[in-house]
């Protein structure tokens, strides 16, 4: 199954991070377009369209939606990531 969606460059960075997981529900990947720093302004949104073709949709929207889940610090570090700001070790 193919998905197309638009979000924020961080939230990719969270699904990729997700080692064993990622790699099971998820057959592969391409960023489409961005991400769009340029376009990033005051609200903290990286704009990125990214394409997954999906192994399993169950466990990729579990996934994906566990991003509601984390701490307001882990989002704000995978958010530095996402803007150059982190460090990937």
């Amino acid at each position: 199954m193919k998905l197309t969606l638009n979000t924020c460059y961080s939230r990719i960075l969270w699904v990729m991070c997700s080692g064993p997981v990622f790699s099971d529900c998820v057959e592969s990947m391409k960023i489409i377009k961005g991400p769009h720093h340029q376009f990033e302004g005051v609200s903290g949104y990286i704009e990125t369209e990214v394409e997954f073709v999906l192994k399993d949709l169950k466990r990729f929207s579990d996934l994906w939606e566990s991003w509601y889940s984390l701490s307001d610090k882990r989002k704000l570090d995978l958010y530095g990531l996402a803007k150059g700001l982190g460090d990937c070790k």
